[in-house]
């Protein structure tokens, strides 16, 4: 225990001042001043004994003696040490409040013994209360003041006892003592104490006492912040300051105590609350004006200034720094919320902010708010006060930096220890990045002091520069001034003075020489960057910037390197400009060699060698461009690689890596170019950079991976293997796939990616033959997706992402084109090209230019080119092989290598890169090994994905996938790739030729081509044809294994359909025979077979696939009529001739449609969409309908008799028309030689009967023509600016009908022109030729009728409904056929023609004759086979067949059920609804039956409740568009409507795409039917091979199940007629003939009480598109009218019948119309 004797002063103060450990403190100063513990303990209590009061004196004498001195010392220590930063340990800090306590007490003892004044021990107790509020010990703080506040109270009421309010009393003048009246006088105190009593009253004020963050609760409008404000306000105005109180220094020290005990909690208050201050007070009813508050901050200022101007007070802003910058800041706030006094509280800021004394703690605090005072203003739109604070903010941060830089150069700154170059550097870029912000708001307020603003920061900065060399290059200010400038500049040749960095700062002495160098190449650098923003001035500037550089920076001679640098650069801009500035990039990379090749050979140093390096890269890419045929480019890509491989070290990573890239770009033009002997150097060279950046080898491969710098843009494989064969010297595993798959895992998407690329192999290889497990094999297409869509989904998408999944898209295209996929294919390069579309405009401007080049190349070179040398490896020619040394040829690591392959597979991952390997430590190629296999295949399906072998010599080249995967080695898989691509190519090319031989006529020589082609299918080799000759038997026995896994499967199917197609032509005698390879040899059968293999193969091929169907179509068609073919009809017991027919001309037609179709529909099943009802939409019964062929040829019988049970119930009619080839052939094969061009194929489909196919020749319809020509020579003179766009181009219409066309022009040119004079005689001769060309339209469908179709028109007409007359006269007819003629009928023919009814009385006893003998396939001629009447046993069936006709020819057969024909795109545009026999008739069209089977079954899933089999539609349900003007509904609105209504009408021009455009409409999953009345709004556009276009396709896209829409122009007034015509009729009562249903008067009466909406464009709104099934008549009921029932009465409402009437046609299937029994006409269609 220690005694007052072991404690002396000198001691205690030293350890309360400096000491760290102050734990026993108090305990020392109760020891120490243990005196004073009889005095403050005695109790207060007045003795009458004069002796014992004077005793007191005496000791309370001794005592201040003695102590004053240290109490006094203490009194000014403890403070110091309690507010020291940072804080020491609290339980220190009780320490030291208990000792201040202590003090203060033993102090207020001897009082009355000290010769001080009254109020002194007061003023120390708030400093303790100050100090209590630095702690937080806010209740100790507050007890405190009012022990104050109540001596100022005693002093007041000493003598009255009374007060007259308020915690300060009111003094008066009389009745007071002398101390009252001095205190009165001394009316300063008065105010300072009212000051603390404000304070001190405020709980939440007090909270904020020293930076305290407590928020202040704020509900609904209730604002306790300006609540709090408004309080302080009103007690502040009580007061009233003393003037000449700031002349007084007596006082002033209380006085700046006072107000920063009041304004330091107030202005944290303020600061924290600013959002509220700024933004929130703003909504206040009233004015907020505050000006007692302001003049507080005001007076604190003052005060501080002037007591900061005295001598002995310099330290006063050290010991208050917090309460002064954060009163400032406030101040500085509130001016802008009460918008008082701003310029005050500005100079106030701004010279703390220039002040010496202000250290870079107070600025970094000044700068922190006063950017989120500025955030705050301009977020609230207050732009020009935001700048305001931001001037102020930018200021207190460069002055920061400088205060950091000077920091750091001083060394005798003890501080400057502490300061690292990183921070300054980093608050530096702060101060850089806060300017450019303030620069933007400059620009936003249209400010003309950017300029200055900009230059002065440059300033800063560059004096910074001067001080701290590292300090960051201001890159975010110099990019926003360039901004500014892009945005302010539009036209820099205007004249206008573009002002730049060294225009601007060429005057200013702070700036060298090198920092203009550094800040103008950073402006240089900022103006490439923005050059999609304004690319004029960008090419402007960096001329004007560059030439600068190179004449005033660095044009000396010690500025060599530097000039070089500039040098590139400014090739590489000028190359980025286009191919005119090759030459001028040439120029300058040449400048930038010639000097850096003189610097070389003077300091041979790293920098330079690089950097030269770079310049002949760079010039070798751009020499090679401007000369394509000079051999320049390899010594300057030698030269680049020697300066590489002689240096040991690279400058910098950023310096590596730009090698790296150019590295790259010159391995991939190296590849292109063909010179592949510097590869390895250049591999060599990448492997010494990984190593120098200490890169593990996984991770060099990952990241070349990830750029795809492995191999050049256009190489087939995707990993070049002179890089492997480089890689291997280093690496044991480089040559293992699952080495490299390992080398990805850190990545999903590359680990997939990688994979993918090899999915080709895998393809390949059959998965029932691999048991093995090959890296390839689990990776399946959803897997692949899966990583794309995870690359493309990320927020924010990345270049990196577009671009690695693009590549993942583009492969997934490669794996189905192998698979014969292509319309997967399709959509998956879709995917691809919008990605990369997205990526090349994200970070260039380009275009893209249409080339036209022809290409023409001999057989010879062509095919010798394929058959080099450099082709052989190990995979193509493995006998040759492995005696040669080439770079393709790798081992294959089969049997005992798999072994050391699975053994170095399991070695670590994580294995470096080793030294190379000598030449002697190769290891030896070796060759696949032979192995004999059976050629016997069976054609069982559980077998058919088996590797088939095809020859029994040696492995076909179906066997040698398997062996490649097994083998687990990159190279031969990638040697495996570049065998498929040469093989495709050589099959593409075989295929030309043979076909331009063909051609010629040459057709032997063309089979021998397809027959190598064939070779090149199956041969392991293609280099030794000699061996493996292919013979017509071996092709027979080829197409019998039906070998359709192949990844040639389109070049396969190509070939055989070629081969099959010359094979037939050579059965009419043409072209060259050879004695043992003459190709009429091949059976009918083996060519039929070929034909249904290709047929399988090429399913998602249009244009292949159409040709093969309808030659297919044909050859049935002909079986039972000609003999060559008569095998076909025994082929198959179960489909017959009209059903192997039929089913194949559908095929043919609407190909390009059905891949569109199925591929949208497959779409949405991947995407899984949901319907507008909420349900699952996926796809998979629409996937099934559209199918168009099996996978292999044994499921085709299968599959066609499973075509023919999903018929629907409604009749279809193909037609197409064969011409060309196939006319000549037919020709040429039939006996009677027809004397015709073109033949029609007519495939009557019923779901009832068996179909019936009829080919029937066609000749020219001529007539007509010189009777347009003459009309239109002698019309009236006309207007008109257009000439007429034929869609369709040229088809083979134009050859049989070529008047058809001639009409439709001159309908054009009528109907778009005008009279010169309006006169009656001219509007005469218009009308007579408007009502001429009528009469021709209707002669031309009179014609076609009679000429083309004859007695066949009766295979146009739907079947009868519900006649039993005709029903029973075909059973009785039939068995009369049966009994007397002793035939077996074809009942569908007989069906047709007994319905055909008057139709059917011309017909005559040959037509009838054919048409029963025939096995419903017929072919037409009239010389048909008059030789063969021997086929005619039983004459009298004639005559049964002519009075039964003859019986019902006086019916009224007109009831007929609808029909819907599909019609060849070449033959589309006819009006084939008008011809004679089909113009009364219900009758739709569509494109294919594909479309029909999606049509019907689209419905149905919108109707799920409806048992009718048709679609049913509510024509009240509708929307309609009628010649929109000014304002048109938005593309959404119109999407919406075509969705939620049952109809769309649009009156106007065009088909309303300029409205909604078709690929919109695409994009539906539900779509109204849609009556489109503008002229050629069912117009079809044939493109060629491409898919043709058209409104009606778009429509039916969508799910429309039908458009009714005009096929040429017509004229308003008519086309209204008809519209009117229509409408009516859909809306008008049901006949009375239907009155007696009581399902269809039930259904009329509940739409008798429907509520009809007014609205102008929208019908009745309806809540769901599913319609109950007790809203619909039963599908047994007659009644229920039909869309297309009304088009034929419509036709006739026409002024032209034809030339009008026939434009308008139904696209779509039978749509029902539910039958109102309204009288009420639809009055808003017409409004």
């Amino acid at each position: 225990m220690e005694d007052s004797a072991t404690i002396t002063e000198s001691s205690l103060l030293s350890k309360l001042q400096s000491a760290s450990d102050l734990s026993s403190i108090h305990h020392l100063f109760s020891v120490y001043l243990r005196p004073f513990s009889d005095i403050i303990n005695k109790p207060n209590k007045h003795s009458k004994s004069s002796k014992a009061n004077a005793e007191t004196s005496t000791v309370i004498r001794s005592l201040a003696k003695q102590f004053l001195s240290f109490l006094s010392k203490a009194l000014s220590f403890i403070p110091k040490r309690l507010s020291e930063t940072p804080k020491i340990d609290s339980c220190y800090a009780s320490e030291l409040f208990e000792a201040y306590k202590l003090c203060l007490s033993c102090v207020d003892s001897v009082s009355s013994a000290i010769s001080c004044k009254p109020h002194y021990l007061q003023i120390q107790r708030v400093r303790l209360i100050h100090c209590y509020e630095i702690w937080g010990r806010y209740e100790d703080a507050q007890k405190e003041g009012f022990s104050v506040l109540e001596f100022i109270e005693k002093l007041s009421d000493k003598r009255s006892g009374k007060r007259k309010g308020g915690v300060i009393p009111e003094l008066g003048k009389e009745n007071c003592d002398k101390d009252i009246a001095m205190l009165v006088n001394l009316s300063p105190i008065d105010f300072i104490m009212r000051l603390y009593a404000i304070t001190l009253s405020m709980n939440n004020l007090n909270s904020y006492s020293n930076g305290g963050n407590t928020k202040i609760p704020k509900t609904g409008n209730d604002v306790s912040v300006l609540k709090l404000l408004l309080k302080v306000e009103d007690q502040l105005q009580s007061l009233t300051t003393t003037d000449g109180l700031l002349t007084q220094m007596t006082y002033v020290p209380l006085y700046f105590t006072a107000l920063k005990f009041l304004c330091g909690p107030l202005s944290e208050l303020i600061i924290s609350e600013r959002k509220d201050v700024l933004s929130g007070l703003e909504d206040v009813s009233f004015s907020l004006k505050l000006p007692n508050i302001q003049d507080a901050f005001h007076q604190f200022g003052q005060v501080f200034l002037s007591y900061h101007s005295s001598e002995k007070e310099r330290d006063v802003y050290e010991d208050n720094r917090r309460s002064i910058l954060a009163v400032a800041a406030a101040s500085f706030t509130l001016s802008f919320a009460t918008k008082e006094n701003v310029k005050e509280s500005t100079n106030f800021l701004r010279h703390l902010i220039s002040a010496d004394w202000v250290q870079a703690n107070g600025l970094q605090f000044l700068f922190a708010t006063l950017h989120n005072i500025g955030i705050v203003l301009y977020r609230i739109n207050r732009l020009k006060e935001a700048t305001k604070s931001f001037k102020l903010c930018c200021q207190a941060a460069w002055n920061c930096v400088l205060h950091f830089c000077k920091m750091l150069t001083s060394s005798s700154d003890k501080c400057s220890s502490d300061l690292s170059e990183d921070t300054i550097a980093g608050f530096a870029t702060e101060a850089c990045a806060k300017s450019a912000f303030l620069l933007d708001i400059l620009y936003q307020c249209g400010s003309n002091k950017i300029t200055k603003i900009f230059t002065d920061s440059l300033d800063n900065w560059s004096v910074g520069q001067s001080l701290f060399d590292q300090i960051p290059t201001p890159v975010a200010l110099i990019k926003q001034w360039v901004k500014i400038q892009c945005k302010q500049i539009k036209e820099p040749e205007s004249g206008h003075a573009v002002p730049t960095i060294y225009s601007l700062m060429s005057s200013s002495s702070k700036i060298s020489k090198e920092t203009f160098g550094i800040l103008l190449e950073q402006e240089l650098q900022a103006y490439k960057e923005m050059k999609p923003l304004n690319p004029t001035l960008c090419k402007t500037m960096q001329t004007t910037i560059t030439n600068i550089l190179l004449e005033k920076i660095y044009g000396t001679k010690d500025c060599s390197l530097e000039k070089s640098r500039i040098l590139i650069s400014k090739g590489r801009e000028s190359r980025a400009y286009g191919f005119e500035g090759l030459n001028d990039c040439i120029k300058y990379l040449s400048e930038a060699i010639s000097i850096l090749s003189d610097y070389k050979s003077k300091d041979d140093n790293g920098p330079v060698c690089h950097l030269l390096a770079e310049a002949y890269s760079l010039r070798a890419l751009c020499t090679q461009e401007a000369e394509p045929n000079s051999k320049k480019f390899i010594q300057d890509v030698g030269n680049a690689l020697k300066l590489w491989s002689s240096q040991e070290h690279f400058q910098s990573g950023e310096h590596a890596q730009n090698t790296l890239t150019l590295l790259c770009h010159v391995a991939d033009f190296l590849s292109l170019k063909g010179y592949m002997e510097e590869h390895s150097n250049i591999y060599e060279t990448m492997i010494r950079i990984f190593t120098w950046k200490n890169m593990p080898l996984q991770d060099c491969l990952t990241m070349l991976w990830q750029s795809r710098s492995l191999s050049h843009a256009l190489c087939a494989s995707p990993v070049n293997e002179a890089f492997i064969m480089t890689l291997s010297n280093h690496c044991n595993l480089s040559k293992s796939m699952e080495f490299w798959i390992s080398c990805m895992k850190g990545s999903k998407s590359l680990e997939v990616g990688f994979q993918q690329s090899f999915s080709l192999i895998s393809t390949l290889s059959s998965p029932d033959s691999c048991k093995h497990n090959h890296a390839t094999e689990s990776l399946t297409v959803d897997q692949v997706k899966q990583a794309a869509s995870d690359l493309t989904n990320s927020a924010p998408v990345s270049s990196n992402s577009f671009f690695l999944a693009a590549h993942l898209y583009y492969d997934l295209s490669e794996r189905m084109i192998a698979q014969g996929l292509m319309i997967e294919a399709l959509y998956y390069a879709k995917e691809a090209h919008c990605l990369r579309t997205k990526l090349l405009q994200r970070n260039f401007i380009y275009s893209i230019d249409q080339q036209n080049d022809t290409v023409s190349q001999k057989r010879k070179s062509a095919t010798g080119k394929l058959n080099l040398f450099e082709w052989r490896n190990c995979v193509s020619d493995c006998k040759e092989a492995s005696t040669r040394n080439s770079m393709f040829c790798d081992a294959l690591l089969i049997g005992e290598n798999q072994t050391q392959q699975n053994n170095d597979s399991q070695m670590s991952s994580q294995e470096t890169i080793r030294p190379k390997l000598t030449r002697n430590s190769k290891k030896v190629a070796k060759p696949l090994p032979e192995k004999k296999t059976s050629s016997r295949v069976t054609r069982s399906s559980k077998q058919k994905s088996e590797v088939t072998c095809v020859c029994d010599e040696v492995k076909c080249w179906h066997c040698l996938p398997s062996e490649i995967m097994k083998s687990n080695s990159l190279t031969s898989i990638i040697q495996m790739k570049w065998e498929c691509i040469r093989r495709r190519l050589l099959l593409r090319l075989l295929t030309g030729i043979g076909k331009c031989l063909g051609v010629r006529g040459e057709i032997q020589k063309a089979h021998e081509v397809f027959l190598e082609g064939i070779s090149v299918l199956v041969h392991i080799s293609t280099f030794h044809t000699s061996r493996f000759l292919i013979s017509n038997a071996f092709l027979a026995e080829l197409i019998e294994k039906n070998v359709t896994g192949d990844v040639f499967a389109i070049e396969h199917a190509s070939i055989l359909y070629s081969i099959c197609w010359l094979a037939l032509k050579s059965l009419c005698g043409k072209g060259t025979r050879k004695d043992g390879c003459d190709m009429s040899l091949i059976p009918i059968t083996t060519i039929v077979s070929g034909l249904k293999l290709s047929f399988i193969l090429c399913r998602e091929v249009p244009v292949l696939f159409q040709k093969v169907s309808r030659l297919l179509a044909v050859l049935y068609t002909l079986s039972p009529s000609n003999e060559a073919f008569s095998m076909l009809s025994s082929s198959s017991n179960v489909v017959s001739e009209s059903q192997w027919a039929s089913f194949f001309h559908q095929a043919s037609l609407g190909t390009h449609l059905n891949h569109q179709l199925f591929s949208r529909i497959g779409k949405q099943k991947d995407q899984k969409t949901t319907d507008v009802d909420g349900s699952s939409f996926c796809g998979s019964t629409s996937l099934s309908l559209l199918k168009v062929a099996p996978e292999s040829i044994p499921d085709l019988e299968g599959f066609v008799l499973k075509f023919f049970e999903d018929l629907p119930c409604t009749t279809i009619i193909c037609i197409s028309m064969i011409g060309d080839d196939f006319a000549s052939f037919l020709k040429d094969l039939l006996p009677y030689k027809p004397p015709t061009h073109a033949w029609i194929l007519l495939s009557r489909l019923n779901s009832d009967s068996i179909p019936i196919v009829t080919l029937l020749p066609i000749n020219s319809i001529l007539t007509g023509s010189s009777e347009v020509n003459e009309d239109s020579s002698s019309s009236y003179k006309k207007s008109c600016d257009k000439s007429w766009h034929c869609p369709w181009g040229h088809t083979i219409i134009d050859n049989v009908a070529p008047l058809f066309k001639t009409i439709l022009e001159e309908n054009y040119t009528s109907s778009s022109g005008f009279p010169l004079e309006d006169t009656k005689k001219n509007r005469s001769l218009w009308w007579n030729q408007r009502i001429k060309l009528d009469q021709l339209l209707g002669d031309l469908l009179r014609d076609v009728e009679d000429l083309w179709f004859g007695p066949w028109k009766l295979l146009l007409l739907g079947e009868c409904s519900d006649n039993k007359h005709l029903d029973s006269l075909q059973k009785k007819l039939m068995n009369d056929l049966k009994s007397e003629s002793k035939i077996d009928v074809h009942e569908s023919i007989l069906k047709v023609i007994i319905g055909g009814g008057g139709h059917a009385a011309s017909l005559q006893e040959e037509w009838l004759s054919e048409s029963i003998l025939k096995k419903g396939c017929f072919v037409g001629g009239s010389k048909c086979h008059s030789h063969e009447t021997h086929h005619v046993p039983y004459p009298t069936k004639q005559d049964l067949i002519l009075n039964a006709i003859s019986e019902i020819g006086k019916e009224d057969l007109a009831d007929r059920k609808p029909v819907i024909l599909v019609l060849d795109f070449e033959i589309q545009m006819l009006p084939w609804e008008n011809l004679p026999v089909l113009r009364n008739q219900e009758v739709y069209r569509m494109p294919s039956f594909a479309s029909i089977s999606s049509t019907f079954d689209r419905c149905h899933q919108f109707q799920e409740n409806n048992s009718s089999i048709f679609p049913m539609i509510d024509p009240l349900d509708a929307y309609y568009l009628l010649n929109p003007a000014g304002t048109s509904p938005t593309v959404d609105e119109l999407s919406m409507a075509l969705k939620n209504h049952d109809l769309f009408m649009y009156f106007g021009h065009g088909s309303g795409v300029q409205y909604i455009p078709g690929d919109e409409i695409q994009k539906l999953d539900g779509c109204a039917a849609t009556l489109l009345m503008g002229c050629s709004s069912g117009s079809l556009s044939l493109n060629g091979s491409y898919t043709p276009k058209g409104a009606p396709l778009y429509y039916l896209f969508a799910g429309s199940p039908v458009i009714v829409a005009n096929l040429w122009e017509v004229t308003d007034k008519d086309i209204d007629r008809f519209g009117k015509a229509v409408l009516d009729a859909w809306i008008k009562t049901r006949s009375s003939s239907s009155k007696d249903c009581a399902q269809c008067t039930e259904i009329s009466d509940r739409l008798k009480n429907m509520n009809i909406d007014g609205d102008k464009r929208k019908g009745k709104k309806k809540t769901s598109r599913n319609k109950s099934v007790n809203n619909t008549c039963s599908v047994s009921c007659k009644h229920r009218p039909k869309i297309g029932s009304f088009m034929g009465q419509a036709r006739q409402a026409c002024t032209l019948p034809f030339l009008i009437g026939a434009s308008p046609v139904c696209y779509g299937v039978p749509t029902v119309k539910l039958s109102l029994d309204l009288t009420s006409t639809f009055a808003l269609l017409y409004a």
